[in-house]
């Protein structure tokens, strides 16, 4: 945020970081170089944190911002996926998400600043980024806060939804999907691209439909195990797998049984991509699709357990050679 000069005719301002390793590169590369004739020189930067606990006792009813989630587990799903997306890759990913997708009612949050759905998204997007630098759980940690220092205006975080009661447990993940979902879920995992709309399209259908974790898990893995040379389709596949376990351990998607029944299903994943492996024609492709398919089990060492990793990717080192 830019401020006005004092009477001496410096120009002041202060940019936040949401990670400080970026902060100390930008100050190492900026501090005493000349820009437009000015000199410019980076203050001390103080590690306040990302964000700033809300303690006045009394705060206008005005400067309060009331963060609510979205009225529709759909709507809530495009939000927090897209969220996720544009934490990996930064700001040019929203405005080109924002453009592409311009009268597009699912995304019509980017582009209406005033509606709740706006709201929750900067919310979301905020807590997601300062959670992962200061280690903390935005689903439970968080309470009101100023996103600056000093800001008079506070975000109340939304209510956390309440938990579904013990003996329903069981049953939550255990409805069918009807015939005409199956069919629409198999033509989504057919026609995937390795374009992000068409992977973060079907993962809204999975999530809307998490409490079918059964069926989706089934149906998954029947889409591997209908053998291809389509190296394309088949990591596009993957990359639907890594956002479906990676979300899914998120406390607010109460997606927990989604995530755990495709752990288990992950052997017999795998061993489908490895008789697909050997159906790619040409070498160069193979050693392209082999890179990517070993990229994507170090990303998972962070959500499933090291010694199963190891063994994923010696068994298809080996079955590459």
């Amino acid at each position: 945020h830019n401020s006005s000069g004092d009477s001496d005719g410096i120009a002041c301002g202060i940019v936040q970081y949401c990670r400080k390793g970026c902060a100390a590169k930008a100050s190492s590369i900026l501090h005493r170089k000349v820009f437009e004739g000015l000199h410019i020189t980076i203050g001390a930067m103080e590690d306040a944190g990302l964000r700033f606990l809300a303690t006045r006792k009394e705060v206008s009813e005005a400067n309060l911002i009331w963060v609510q989630y979205p009225k529709t587990s759909s709507a809530k799903c495009v939000i927090d996926v897209t969220s996720e997306w544009v934490k990996r890759h930064g700001l040019a990913l929203e405005n080109a998400i924002a453009q592409s997708e311009l009268g597009c009612k699912e995304f019509s949050f980017l582009h209406d600043h005033a509606s709740a759905e706006h709201t929750y998204y900067r919310w979301k997007l905020f807590t997601i980024c300062a959670a992962g630098a200061e280690g903390c759980n935005p689903g439970k940690d968080w309470g009101p806060f100023a996103m600056l220092q000093g800001s008079d205006r506070i975000w109340i975080p939304p209510m956390r939804p309440a938990k579904p009661a013990q003996g329903a447990a069981s049953d939550a993940n255990t409805a069918d999907l009807s015939s005409e979902e199956v069919e629409v879920f198999r033509g989504l995992l057919k026609h995937l691209t390795l374009e992000r709309s068409t992977i973060e399209r079907t993962m809204v259908y999975v999530f809307e439909r998490k409490e079918s974790a059964l069926d989706i898990v089934r149906l998954l893995c029947e889409s591997f195990a209908q053998q291809t040379p389509n190296t394309s389709l088949l990591i596009a596949r993957m990359y639907l797998i890594s956002d479906i376990l990676h979300n899914s351990l998120n406390p607010e998607s109460n997606a927990s049984s989604l995530h755990s029944l495709l752990e288990k299903r992950l052997p017999e994943i795998f061993e489908s991509v490895h008789r697909s492996f050997e159906l790619v024609p040409s070498r160069i492709e193979k050693e392209a699709f082999r890179k990517r398919i070993l990229a994507i089990l170090r990303a998972w060492g962070n959500w499933i357990g090291s010694d199963k990793i190891k063994s994923w990717q010696q068994g298809f080192v080996e079955g590459s050679r």
